[in-house]
């Protein structure tokens, strides 16, 4: 107890209720007060003076006042119930969306399915297409082999058929004009 009054807190602690509902009394003027700066000079404070008046028990009425507090009135029922409404109406709102991004996520899925499945289809055909190539490439260098070949031998036949088909030369001597007279004569 102060010097001359009860703290909030101590007049809370004597009625057996809250330090608000003390605060809510003071304000109402139900209790008397004075109002003091705090020792610690960074608010005010009040010291109450006397607990009882005009006859009356506080410590009932505070004990009905904090019973009261926790009821409801009936505008913040119907409050509540318009909050509940609108957050099921969020719920419902939410639900719907992530239906829908769920409904897209396997569209894309599909899509990206469709393209992989597409790309495979690609890479298959193009490693079909290599081994073609490869097959084609092996075949020119045999067939290559086979023209040089070939192309050798025609050289040579060519060769051949010259010599069977050129007359003999002759060999002049320059020196000996008489001697080709008679085998010219005789050709």
């Amino acid at each position: 107890m102060e010097a001359n009054g009860y703290t909030v807190a101590q007049a809370a602690e004597k009625l057996s209720v809250s330090e608000k509902t003390i605060r809510r009394y003071l304000k109402k003027g139900k209790i008397q007060a004075e109002k003091i700066w705090r020792p610690g000079g960074k608010a005010w404070d009040y010291v109450i003076t006397s607990l009882d008046v005009n006859g009356v028990d506080l410590a009932t009425e505070a004990t009905e006042d904090e019973h009261d507090e926790h009821e409801e009135p009936m505008g913040a029922m119907d409050l509540s119930m318009n909050a509940v409404g609108t957050m099921v109406q969020r719920v419902q709102e939410m639900e719907t969306l992530v239906v829908r991004q769920e409904q897209e996520l396997l569209a894309l899925k599909e899509e990206r399915d469709r393209a992989h499945g597409g790309l495979e289809a690609t890479m298959r055909l193009l490693h079909e297409k290599e081994q073609e190539l490869n097959r084609l490439q092996d075949e020119k260098l045999r067939l290559g082999g086979q023209l040089g070949a070939t192309m050798e031998r025609l050289r040579n036949t060519e060769h051949e058929l010259k010599l069977l088909q050129a007359p003999p030369k002759l060999h002049r001597v320059w020196y000996m004009p008489w001697k080709l007279l008679p085998a010219a004569r005789a050709a």
